[in-house]
């Protein structure tokens, strides 16, 4: 089986203003950092997104945004 890209295609994304900076696109804060602002989402009207910013030459950034 074919695996599917990751993007706002295949996947539905909210859409919510940025209001979080977030240095660095390592897997702690993808997985942990994002998940806590995810719950605030949920579970308050905090209704915001996070900005990645890449901290160094060698990132991720381009592979993150080739999943919107």
């Amino acid at each position: 089986m074919a695996k599917k890209a990751l993007n706002k295609w295949t996947a539905p994304k909210s859409v919510a203003p940025e209001k979080i900076i977030q240095f660095g696109e390592g897997n702690f804060l993808r997985a942990f950092v994002d998940w806590i602002v995810w719950n605030m989402n949920a579970k308050t009207n905090f209704n915001g997104s996070v900005a990645v910013v890449q901290p160094i030459d060698k990132g991720m950034v381009e592979w993150l945004n080739g999943q919107d």
